[in-house]
């Protein structure tokens, strides 16, 4: 908290502070910082209240919550393509022969400008 002290009486027009997930302190905003500070309650040591705290960890048990939802949703859906990769394999498999052994590949076929120059 002393070199934030530092930092920020250099650098008077930084009027906030945000508190991201790895505790460290930053100068802009968003979603993954729930925790603000003033100017004034930073160089004065005013700690964030209770209440402050608290509606950090419910935030972040709702991101939580969200992203738990989405890891499942992503593992549905992983699975659905699996399945479908599996009957694309099982599809492209060759045919079974009578006697289970695999059926013998076709025979290419040459294009009809070369059969024509075997019959002259």
């Amino acid at each position: 908290m002393d070199a934030l002290r530092k930092y920020l009486k250099g650098r008077p027009e930084i009027e906030h502070v945000y508190l991201n997930t790895k505790g460290e302190w930053v100068f802009s905003p968003n979603d993954l910082h729930p925790i603000r500070k003033t100017r004034d309650e930073v160089m004065s040591g005013y700690e964030a209240p209770e209440e402050g705290a608290n509606e950090a960890i419910e935030s972040l048990r709702v991101e939580n919550t969200s992203l738990a939802d989405q890891v499942l949703s992503l593992q549905i859906e992983k699975e659905a393509l699996q399945s479908e990769i599996d009957a694309l394999k099982a599809a492209a498999q060759p045919e079974q022969g009578e006697n289970g052994s695999p059926a013998p590949p076709a025979e290419p076929t040459e294009p009809d400008s070369k059969k024509d120059k075997k019959q002259k």
